[in-house]
């Protein structure tokens, strides 16, 4: 942690509590209101300043269900981003808890959804969606974390690149034409995680997830007739699947189905 920033501003708890390809995230605490955040701590490369530069205090992608930068140092090629401190990501309270039922399933999916169309309605693709960058926050309210993969929707070199949590990955994505749909694929995996604690298209090496994602036929899993066609929305090519905001006026989302 820089010098000035722990003498004047923050105190580490030294506390790790996370880890991700980006970066470590450890507890700080404010030395003037002693209230707790998180601090990602990373090399400055063109990541970590794309994802600064889209979270910042300033950026007009903030909403509630995305986490936000508040503050941010530079020192010795790093970056210092200060963030509030969130719980448990959905991977843990999965394994935890265990499969989750339709009704919990929708009020969660639908705080992620709105994380989703909120960065789509700003042209930007998150393409690392996934049970790990999905937090809970102190209020029990879902955010969407980490943005360095993010990318503008005209930026067709990087949406062209594999890049991404394998499991998740869209048909489009393995054939290097990604865009925003590809997030509401992923949307789907979390779905179906959630449900059941199984990926839908397995999680081997790269050529058999390839390959059953591509033949668009998911595992059949015992799941009710709602979830069925909730997800079948999902698993269809780029071209036919919903963006997020017909993805948030789906039946299974807004109750208007029987659950």
């Amino acid at each position: 942690m820089p010098q000035l920033l722990m003498a004047e501003q923050y105190e580490s708890t030294q506390e790790l509590l996370g880890k991700g390809a980006t970066g470590r995230v450890e507890g700080i605490t404010c030395r003037k209101t002693g209230r707790k955040y998180a601090m990602k701590i990373a090399n400055l490369t063109r990541e970590t300043l794309r994802e600064y530069q889209l979270l910042s205090p300033h950026s007009p992608l903030r909403h509630p269900n995305l986490a936000s930068v508040l503050d941010v140092f530079f020192e010795d090629g790093r970056i210092f981003m200060v963030m509030e401190a969130l719980r448990e990501n959905l991977f843990t309270f999965l394994r935890l808890r265990g499969p989750r039922g339709d009704a919990e399933v929708a009020r969660l999916t639908g705080q992620v959804a709105a994380a989703v169309h909120h960065l789509h309605d700003r042209r930007v693709v998150h393409r690392d969606v996934k049970l790990e960058n999905i937090c809970f926050d102190a209020r029990g309210q879902l955010q969407l974390i980490d943005l360095g993969l993010g990318a503008k929707f005209e930026d067709r070199k990087l949406l062209k690149k594999l890049v991404g949590t394998p499991p998740y990955l869209a048909p489009e994505v393995w054939l290097r034409k990604s865009g925003p749909k590809s997030d509401i694929w992923a949307l789907g995996v979390v779905v179906f995680l959630l449900l059941t604690t199984h990926f839908p298209f397995g999680k081997g090496d790269l050529d058999t997830i390839r390959l059953h994602v591509l033949s668009l036929q998911p595992r059949h899993d015992d799941l009710s007739s709602a979830a069925k066609a909730f997800l079948g929305h999902f698993w269809q090519l780029a071209e036919h699947r919903p963006d997020a905001r017909a993805t948030r006026e789906l039946a299974f989302l807004t109750g208007e189905c029987t659950i």
